[in-house]
């Protein structure tokens, strides 16, 4: 990615990781990406597949890069009070269909971005790569680890890097 120009959050998390992946990360706001993409102020974008097909980035971007570099996830947030006011019985509960739940999303999500991923196809105006060298991102983005354990705290990141290892090995 190499002196490309890649519209990022303004997130540190993905400053980083574009300028990892040695990119120049460009903040722009998010209702400017495609008149950004179309007037090539910058060359490329990061967002999943339905921001990409709901917002159209597919008719002014060229190429698409399937890098699978961020997982998205399902979150169920609870107060750690009001969750131990619970029996054990109904925290149980609460946690296998939570996790039901998490496991229903995640398929029908992965069948609805398969779907959009095909309209994005056939309208013939990006290419699609399936296959990046998924490996050289991650030797990219390595270094930028020990940079996180600062923010994050090892612990954090190990016990981070273990459930993307866990979900990727499925």
């Amino acid at each position: 990615m190499s002196g490309l120009k890649i519209r990022v959050p303004e997130s540190p998390i993905w400053v980083e990781m574009v300028r990892a992946f040695g990119a120049a990360p460009t903040p722009i706001p998010f209702g400017e990406v495609y008149t950004a993409l179309q007037q090539k102020t910058v060359d490329g974008q990061e967002n999943p597949i339905p921001t990409i097909y709901s917002r159209k980035f597919y008719e002014v971007q060229g190429v698409l890069s399937m890098t699978r570099h961020m997982l998205q996830n399902n979150t169920i947030v609870i107060n750690k009070a009001s969750f131990a006011k619970l029996s054990p019985e109904n925290q149980k509960i609460l946690l296998e269909e939570a996790a039901a739940v998490s496991a229903k999303n995640t398929q029908l999500q992965q069948g609805l971005e398969q779907s959009m991923l095909e309209e994005i196809r056939k309208s013939g105006k990006i290419k699609v790569i399936d296959e990046p060298d998924r490996a050289a991102f991650q030797a990219k983005v390595e270094p930028a680890y020990a940079r996180l354990e600062t923010r994050w705290g090892v612990d954090h990141l190990k016990r981070l890097r273990a459930e993307i290892a866990r979900v990727r090995g499925k």
